[in-house]
C-alpha cells in the first residue's frame, strides 16, 4: 500500500495523540501503517525531518488554514463565534500530545510556542476588532487562549458542554468588562 506525504503526516499526527511520542520512530510508523521503510523515506531523509514536518503541517491545518478560513468574515463578533465552533469541533488530542512531548523535546516545544504566538497574535487582533480598544486585548487574548489550553490539559474533567458554557461566560464576563471601562 502507498500512501501519500500528507497521509503519512495526518496518521502520525493521529498515532502521536493515540499512542505518545514514542510512536515517532520510523519502524513504529511503518509497522502501525502497515507499509515499508522504503515508503518513509520515499517522503521523508530521516525521523528529523518526518518531525519537522509533521509540526509544520501542524502549524497548517491547526493554527494558518483555520485563521485563513476565518478571515472571509467581515464580522469579527461571527468570527469570534465561527472560531468557537471550530475549536469545539476539532479534536484537540494531537494538540495535547504535541504539548506534552514539548516538555522532553526543545524543539517540538518550540515549535509549540510558534503556534501559541501566532494564535495569541490572532486572538489579540480579534479583540481588539471586537472591543474597538487595544488598551486590554493582549490580556484577554492571554485568558482566553488559557482557558482553551487549560481545558485541553483537564481532560474529562471538563465536558464539551461545560467547556462551551465557560467559553460563554469568559465571553460576557470580558464584553462586561469592556463596556464598564473608561
Amino acid at each position: 500500500m502507498k500512501i501519500s506525504r500528507e497521509e503519512w503526516l495526518s496518521s502520525g499526527l493521529a498515532l502521536l495523540a493515540e499512542h505518545g511520542s514514542e510512536v515517532i520512530k520510523i519502524d513504529r510508523l511503518c509497522r502501525h501503517l502497515k507499509v515499508t521503510k522504503g515508503s518513509f523515506y520515499h517522503y521523508f531523509a530521516n525521523r528529523q525531518a518526518f518531525v519537522d514536518e509533521l509540526l509544520a503541517y501542524w502549524l497548517k491545518k491547526d493554527t494558518d488554514e483555520v485563521i485563513e478560513s476565518l478571515s472571509g468574515m467581515a464580522d469579527p463578533h461571527v468570527r469570534g463565534q465561527a472560531l468557537n465552533q471550530r475549536v469545539e469541533q476539532a479534536d484537540l488530542k494531537p494538540e495535547m500530545a504535541l504539548r506534552i512531548w514539548g516538555h522532553q523535546d526543545p524543539g517540538v516545544a518550540e515549535a509549540v510556542a510558534q503556534v501559541d504566538k501566532r494564535r495569541l497574535d490572532y486572538l489579540t487582533s480579534l479583540v481588539q476588532e471586537q472591543a474597538g480598544r487595544s488598551d486590554q486585548a493582549e490580556l484577554m487574548a492571554k485568558l482566553a487562549y488559557a482557558h482553551f489550553v487549560g481545558c485541553q490539559t483537564l481532560g474529562d474533567l471538563v465536558s464539551k458542554d461545560e467547556w462551551a458554557q465557560m467559553d460563554l461566560l469568559l465571553h460576557q464576563m470580558v464584553l462586561n468588562q469592556l463596556e464598564g471601562s473608561p
